[in-house]
């Protein structure tokens, strides 16, 4: 399909468009049908998209799934400060700083 265009391609038609771009397209069925295992079945994994999209963030394993030589952090906007940022390590060590032309700065006890 050509993301440029909201021409649906010659072989289906446009079920539901979405902002960006986006569509849904209804295709002929093929005369030959694909198992699928239970946990891909359209109605599992609509389920469990849900679910993900419901939840903010991601797991610190997916950020430090890893190890590596060089130093990995996560970086998070400060709950209690929104002008400041929390660098989480895979040790758990956590620093408070900012960004300052792209590259993080501690900011000092009290500050």
């Amino acid at each position: 399909m050509n993301t440029k265009t909201s021409t649906p391609p010659s072989d289906g038609r446009t079920v539901a468009s979405f902002h960006g771009g986006l569509s849904l397209v209804r295709s002929e069925r093929s005369t030959k049908r694909a198992r699928v295992r239970g946990s891909e079945q359209a109605n599992v994994l609509v389920v469990e998209l849900g679910r993900s999209l419901a939840t903010p963030g991601i797991t610190a394993d997916a950020v430090f799934k890893q190890h590596s030589a060089r130093k990995i952090y996560s970086y998070a906007i400060s709950e209690t400060d929104p002008t400041k940022m929390v660098r989480r390590s895979v040790d758990g060590e956590t620093t408070i700083g900012e960004f300052v032309n792209g590259k993080f700065k501690a900011l000092r006890a009290g500050s």
